[in-house]
């Protein structure tokens, strides 16, 4: 996890929030006392997670009052923006927060901005951003993976809800080979530690946006797929040498074994004491799959 204490959170009752490069998640208990009426920073997609709650909201000059239920998008506020949002009782909820320079540098667009709403249901980018607060918070999933969520929710508000007429489309190029190379050698060499999208791009001189399409488009697999099964591969290798799985997944960058060991299994279909088992010839009982 990145620090950014640039942040301002708008929740003082605020029992948890997840900072990375570029963004923060936030999920508790949210009151508009302190917000409204004011110029918001950062582009902001709030979800109502918990029971449904009044609130009023002013567009275009016209004030509107509604009920957000569980599971709709409260507010989608553009950078810049003032923040209208008006509720009388503290509510729950998921805020996930959004640089400005952070979407530019995805959508490769300076002063980007998207049409503000409020009330709306969204389940794409409800899904987005659940999957993405419970990966933040679960302490097992791996920072690219959470940027991937993050750089996903930024790419369907840019191509959803952009202002302009003129919009962003979906690549269908692919990498050249010089840019392929360069990317797959700087993974290996970084198969001890943390990649993030940006440096990935950085290595083909491309946008997050456009080098995540391109990738894609050239491997078939996402970026973050890609890294996750080349560390699973050196593994392989490791696990045959007699590594203990705890160092191995030290050595790899993973949160901890457990997580290593899921994505062992869920790549290879056995775990890494099966994978032992099965190369040395051996049995081992079921109860041990995981280990």
């Amino acid at each position: 996890m990145i620090s950014d204490q640039s942040y301002d959170s708008r929740n003082p009752n605020l029992r948890e929030g997840f900072y990375g490069n570029g963004f923060r998640i936030e999920r508790g208990l949210f009151s508009s006392v302190t917000s409204a009426n004011r110029n918001h920073p950062f582009h902001v997609v709030q979800i109502n997670n918990g029971p449904p709650f009044s609130f009023s909201w002013e567009s275009h000059g016209t004030i509107t009052t509604g009920i957000c239920e569980n599971g709709a998008i409260a507010q989608l506020l553009s950078s810049g923006e003032k923040d209208q949002f008006q509720c009388k009782e503290n509510y729950t909820a998921i805020e996930l927060s959004l640089r400005s320079d952070f979407i530019d540098k995805i959508v490769d667009k300076e002063n980007f901005a998207f049409d503000s709403r409020f009330n709306f249901h969204d389940p794409l980018l409800y899904t987005l951003v659940n999957d993405l607060c419970k990966s933040a918070y679960s302490r097992t999933s791996e920072y690219l993976y959470i940027e991937s969520l993050v750089t996903i929710c930024a790419i369907h508000i840019a191509t959803t809800y952009m202002v302009s007429n003129k919009r962003i489309f979906s690549l269908k190029g692919k990498l050249s080979s010089c840019q392929l190379q360069r990317v797959i050698a700087f993974i290996r060499e970084s198969i001890s530690r943390t990649v993030t999208l940006e440096e990935l791009a950085s290595h083909c001189h491309l946008s997050v946006f456009h080098f995540s399409r391109l990738f894609k488009n050239t491997l078939g697999i996402s970026p973050y797929q890609y890294v996750l099964r080349t560390k699973i591969e050196y593994a392989r290798s490791l696990i045959k040498n007699k590594q203990a799985v705890g160092e191995i997944a030290y050595n790899l960058g993973f949160t901890d074994s457990a997580h290593f060991c899921n994505a062992f299994k869920k790549l290879m279909g056995h775990s890494p004491l099966q994978y032992v088992a099965i190369t040395r010839g051996l049995r081992i009982p079921t109860q041990y799959a995981l280990s």
